[in-house]
């Protein structure tokens, strides 16, 4: 029991210093997607090594999805170089070729040598006995490299089993939303809702427009006051703000049923700003969430 307690410490330690790819604020979160991939598979009782071609399609969508905007997406980086971390194993039936020049091989490669990966045994092992470790290991990734507005439906995606309760908020972000929320007037910068019960704002949070899991600090300026839904939909990428601060919505978003009402409206309009200039949302940060998380 003692050896499985330590592996988990180790393995969670591997994580906590995962080799990611980056550039300044540009994020890549791959290999974080690729192990709740694997975390899904030992809580649901699967195999230490899944074959590259069922990981891809879940892979692909998820860092559609939860990743940053780029033209292609390539699941077969998170799959093959998680083993530069020391905690996972690839096999294959042949030898897998590398593409010229790359340090990479082809998802077609993967899929036509069956390859197959999964974490190091002691790992898997320790990570399938122990719900706890799985549960921690999945709020590290959570915490690490994306912001919790979205928490929940990266969870929902994947499938995974969470424990309840995480307790109160810290002090510093409490003070964060509540210098926020003064400066907007305890009232959502895009459809001006407004709820107050005793005196307490309801359903208004401060909005991070750069991640802190990217660089982005719990500024004013690094922050929009936003209804819980708008904020949801704003970390996901559905709409940004152009640097005239007017909204702008993803092409691709569509619905019924009250989509015109929630979002499809404000399409060209301008937010609601602070009269303090100074602390108007940063343009540096707005440019980093078009850039990186608006999906166009």
């Amino acid at each position: 029991m003692a050896d499985s307690f330590n592996q988990g410490d180790e393995l969670r330690g591997k994580i906590e210093r995962l080799i990611t790819w980056r550039s300044g604020t540009n994020r890549a979160p791959h290999k974080p997607l690729q192990l709740l991939i694997a975390i899904a598979n030992a809580q649901n009782g699967g195999p230490r090594l899944q074959s590259f071609s069922e990981i891809e399609p879940k892979l692909r969508v998820a860092l559609d999805t939860f990743g940053p905007v780029r033209k292609s997406t390539h699941p077969e980086y998170p799959f093959w170089h998680l083993k530069t971390d020391k905690i996972w194993e690839v096999k294959s039936d042949k030898e897998v070729t590398l593409r010229r020049n790359s340090i990479n091989p082809s998802a077609k490669e993967l899929r036509d040598k069956n390859a197959t990966g999964g974490l190091l045994p002691n790992y898997f092992d320790a990570v399938k006995s122990s719900p706890a470790l799985q549960m921690d290991i999945i709020h590290d990734i959570l915490d690490n490299h994306f912001p919790a507005s979205i928490h929940e439906d990266i969870i929902n995606f994947f499938g995974l089993v969470l424990k309840e309760g995480e307790g109160e908020p810290s002090r510093d972000s409490s003070q964060f939303r509540r210098q926020v929320l003064v400066a907007y007037d305890g009232t959502c910068a895009i459809s001006n809702f407004s709820v107050r019960m005793n005196d307490a704002i309801m359903g208004v949070e401060a909005t991070h427009i750069l991640w802190p899991q990217a660089g982005g600090r719990n500024s004013i300026s690094n922050a929009i006051a936003m209804s819980t839904l708008h904020r949801k939909l704003f970390h996901l990428g559905v709409f940004t703000i152009d640097s005239s601060f007017r909204i702008r919505i993803c092409q691709k978003a569509s619905g019924k049923n009250g989509f015109n009402d929630a979002l499809g409206q404000y399409e060209g309009k301008k937010i609601s700003l602070p009269t303090d200039s100074s602390i108007h949302p940063s343009q540096d940060a707005l440019a980093w969430h078009r850039d990186q998380v608006f999906r166009h």
